[in-house]
């Protein structure tokens, strides 16, 4: 299961984290008023990005 849940609220902007199967995968900030499809994009985006950020930490681990 995907969920994607507010972990801080500091006034309009929130802090919301992408889990997947109760495992963390990622954190991004949002806007409240900027509304659920922006939130949604956000969320793919950071995963996107995390999956990025992992497969190059891979990659330079296998190369030293």
């Amino acid at each position: 299961m995907i969920t994607i849940k507010n972990i801080r609220q500091d006034g309009e902007w929130g802090d919301y984290e992408v889990q997947h199967n109760g495992l963390s995968v990622t954190v991004f900030r949002h806007k409240e008023g900027d509304g659920l499809a922006a939130c949604l994009e956000k969320a793919a985006f950071a995963v996107e990005e995390e999956q990025l950020y992992h497969g190059k930490k891979v990659l330079l681990e296998q190369a030293i």
